[in-house]
């Protein structure tokens, strides 16, 4: 198995993840990491002017945040590690929301991370689907379900940032589906 059926497969998906008709388990992700990211920040902000009335959204919120993180390679977060970041989220959602200072710090480095990151997650989540499109390597069966969930992971990720961009599904869908006639 070789780049090939990578290629295949991204059509396949792409179409599949894109279709209004597909079941709503296979279609792309209301978030990637970026969207999780603004989406703590935003319920930050929420919670310090008091305009949210269960932390329970916010704990949520860094729980799937912090799965998230441990997951992703293609946030740069060269300038804080991820762990020590998680580790800051747990605490805010320990102490209930109870520290504003805590959370000040939480959405300074939030809106710095989105900063850093605003034009390079969707270009290293491109790469990294490169890579596996134009790849000569060749994968036994195992290798290849192993590299193949990886990839999916990233497909729906580089869906989500594309229209969280602004491009619609619609969009994605008769541009993919187009490629796939072209093929």
């Amino acid at each position: 198995m070789d780049k090939r059926d990578f290629q295949d497969y991204f059509i396949k998906r792409m179409v599949e993840i894109n279709d209004k008709w597909t079941l709503d388990s296979y279609r792309i992700r209301s978030n990637n990491v970026m969207s999780l990211l603004i989406e703590l920040d935003i319920l930050c902000e929420g919670w310090l002017q008091k305009r949210i009335k269960s932390f329970d959204t916010v704990i949520n919120t860094v729980k799937e945040l912090s799965s998230a993180l441990k997951h992703d390679n293609c946030l740069d977060l060269t300038f804080y590690p991820i762990n020590a970041l998680i580790n800051l989220f747990n605490e805010y959602s320990q102490k209930g929301g109870k520290d504003p200072k805590l959370g000040k710090t939480i959405q300074y480095l939030i809106k710095d991370i989105i900063n850093r990151n605003t034009e390079k997650y969707l270009d290293n989540l491109t790469s990294k689907i490169d890579s596996f499109l134009f790849k000569t390597n060749s994968y036994g069966e195992e290798e290849f379900l192993k590299n193949l969930h990886e990839f999916d992971t990233f497909l729906l990720a580089w869906s989500c940032e594309i229209v969280r961009k602004g491009h619609s599904k619609t969009y994605l869908y008769f541009k993919i589906r187009d490629l796939a006639n072209e093929i």
